[in-house]
């Protein structure tokens, strides 16, 4: 649904539309944050147990 302007053959060179792309950008940076915030409360939940 998202990539279907990005893979027209005249995105590149064309006036192609950016919104769905800004979206999916957005969605990459909010799936990036939560993968960070997941290894650091595993991390803190293990260092909590070893002290």
């Amino acid at each position: 649904m998202l990539y279907k302007s990005v893979r027209g053959p005249g995105f590149v060179i064309g006036p192609g539309t950016d919104g769905p792309v800004i979206l999916g950008v957005l969605l990459e940076m909010v799936v990036a944050l939560a993968g960070i915030g997941t290894a650091v409360a595993a991390a803190s939940g293990r260092a909590m147990r070893t002290l």
